[in-house]
């Protein structure tokens, strides 16, 4: 009897035994998934923080390379900028020289051109006391007519002189205007090129000048030697019978070109 009973608790009880046996194992089985998830987060966690490490290292590497090479490129653009700097004044130190050598030549066409007047009146007056100097005045007026032409020629120097002054004067503003003023270091390059090849240009210009003017010196230095040659005589003219030295003042003429 007691047995039966026994019995028949036990089959009532077992549902809840099963139950809570049940419970258990849900319990140990979310467990186990929940710390096989977390092991889970925590491996991808840390190959997050060590791919993250990576970059970092990466872009700093990056970073240091690149400030490395605009450090270069700066260096190189000053470098560059002080080169340009030191030809702008180089040729303007060259295209003051030019106007110097064309002044000079201007002064002695002027005072060649006094000399042959000078010279024209002493012969003209001596004409009637020797034939001869008649060919002489002849001479002189053909001379005459070649320094009209130099002194156009000397004027025509001068204006490209001035243009190319002018020209000189622009690029100088032009660099200073730029020495602040540019987007980056390529565009700093590009500019820095075309002043070059700018200032070659104008350096061009210039040894074309300077060899014009060492041509216009050159006729001058000719014409005056004419003029010593037609006073004849070691320089000396016959007036009233008598051998009269000219008042013709010497001068030196020294021609270069410079390179």
């Amino acid at each position: 009897m007691a047995e039966s009973v026994l019995n028949e608790q036990e089959s009532k009880l077992k549902p809840f035994t099963d139950g809570r046996q049940q419970k258990a194992r849900l319990k140990r089985s979310a467990g186990l998934i929940l710390s096989v998830v977390m092991i889970a987060l925590t491996v991808y966690v840390l190959n997050l923080q060590e791919h993250n490490s990576r970059i970092l290292v990466h872009s700093t590497d990056m970073a240091l390379t690149s400030l490395a090479q605009q450090s270069v490129d700066y260096r190189a653009y000053v470098r560059k900028y002080k080169e340009t700097k030191v030809q702008l004044e180089e040729t303007t130190r060259k295209l003051e020289e030019v106007n110097r050598q064309l002044d000079t030549v201007s002064a002695e066409l002027t005072l060649t051109k006094g000399m042959l007047s000078q010279t024209k009146n002493m012969l003209t007056q001596a004409q009637t006391e020797n034939a001869r100097l008649k060919e002489d005045i002849s001479s002189i007026d053909t001379q005459q007519e070649n320094i009209p032409q130099l002194e156009a020629r000397i004027t025509a120097l001068k204006e490209k002189n001035t243009q190319v002054t002018s020209e000189l004067d622009d690029l100088k503003s032009q660099l200073r205007a730029f020495e602040a003023d540019f987007a980056n270091m390529e565009e700093g390059k590009s500019l820095i090129a075309l002043f070059q090849s700018k200032i070659k240009l104008v350096k061009s210009r210039m040894r074309y000048l300077k060899q014009e003017a060492y041509f216009a010196r050159t006729a001058a230095q000719r014409e005056r030697d004419r003029l010593e040659a037609i006073n004849g005589n070691s320089g000396y003219l016959v007036r009233d019978g008598q051998i009269k030295k000219t008042n013709g003042k010497s001068f030196a003429i020294d021609v270069k070109i410079v390179q």
